[in-house]
């Protein structure tokens, strides 16, 4: 070859070869490019732990949050959990059970929904669930000991003897298993609430109203009204005795129709009413908790 031509073609064989180096990198921020997972498949981000103690003791640990749920949509079954996923429009294929298990929990079985794939835990029992649901932090990112980096907001649910976890952020698989589940007990959108072993819950309490307390502080506390209700356990409630405060925020409704909406003067001793809790329950006895929805019995 003529060393003269070569060495006209030598800076455009080194641009050329600088071109496919930069393409072959591909975008630094694809995800990609952060994906490391565990045995069982679990999503973490780039350096996320895969099971590494980092000798420190999490966030306080949460408890579940079955929220409420259409009650027509209990979990009984993974196959019927499928069906169920189904019918509120997404598109739900069962893909089968991991033969790996992650962190301390059971064998996953993987549910795509929407192309994104959801993990089911399934326990013999609800006592089982609850003491591996203890050891998830309240954000999601600690398990047990260990420190966890997700590559996208991680949510746990529960309901029954059913665990899931999502890693991700479509909004109608988040829809679709908030349906089902109710609100996360632990990660993104995750509420405090007790754990129960009943498929749902309609309400925390029901019973009479046995003790009104008005608050001399209300301006600086937003406390507006403390209510003694007792009533008894039921199959769909928690409490038998509550402490229920009333805030602005507290919805106020008669049950069936009404000419004129109720207000804090229909809340009277003998009462019968029906309370939903909203934030933490303080576990004295009675417990005690701010009212999100009340209904009024006539």
């Amino acid at each position: 070859m003529n060393f003269s031509l070569l060495r006209q073609l030598c800076p455009l064989l080194a641009a050329a070869t600088m071109v496919l180096l930069l393409a072959g990198c591909g975008d630094s921020h694809a995800p990609t490019a952060a994906v490391q997972t565990t045995d069982d498949g679990l999503p973490l981000a780039d350096g996320g732990s895969n099971g590494g103690s980092n000798g420190e003791e999490g966030d306080k640990t949460s408890t579940i949050a079955p929220g409420e749920p259409n009650p027509a949509t209990p979990v009984a079954s993974i196959e019927a959990l499928v069906e169920q996923v189904a019918e509120l429009g997404v598109e739900a294929t069962y893909q089968g059970q991991s033969l790996e298990q992650s962190f301390f929990f059971p064998a996953a079985h993987i549910i795509t929904i929407n192309g994104q794939d959801v993990r089911v835990f399934s326990y013999a029992t609800t006592d089982a669930l609850q003491q591996d649901a203890a050891q998830v932090s309240a954000d999601g990112t600690t398990l047990g000991t260990t420190s966890v980096r997700w590559i996208a907001p991680p949510r746990f649910f529960a309901r029954s003897t059913f665990l899931a976890l999502y890693v991700g952020a479509d909004a109608d698989i988040i829809g679709a298993l908030e349906s089902i589940f109710g609100k996360p007990f632990a990660g993104e959108g995750a509420q405090t609430a007790i754990i129960i072993d009943s498929p749902y819950v309609l309400a925390d309490i029901r019973g009479a109203i046995a003790q009104v307390e008005t608050s001399p502080e209300a301006s600086s506390t937003g406390v507006l009204v403390r209510l003694l209700i007792q009533g008894t356990v039921g199959t769909d409630t928690v409490y038998d005795v509550a402490w229920v405060e009333i805030v602005a925020a507290t919805e106020i409704s008669f049950d069936g129709e009404t000419l004129a909406p109720p207000t804090l003067a229909d809340l009277t001793p003998g009462r019968q009413v029906q309370v939903s809790f909203v934030g933490p329950v303080r576990e004295s006895y009675p417990v005690q908790a701010i009212a999100g929805q009340v209904l009024i019995f006539r």
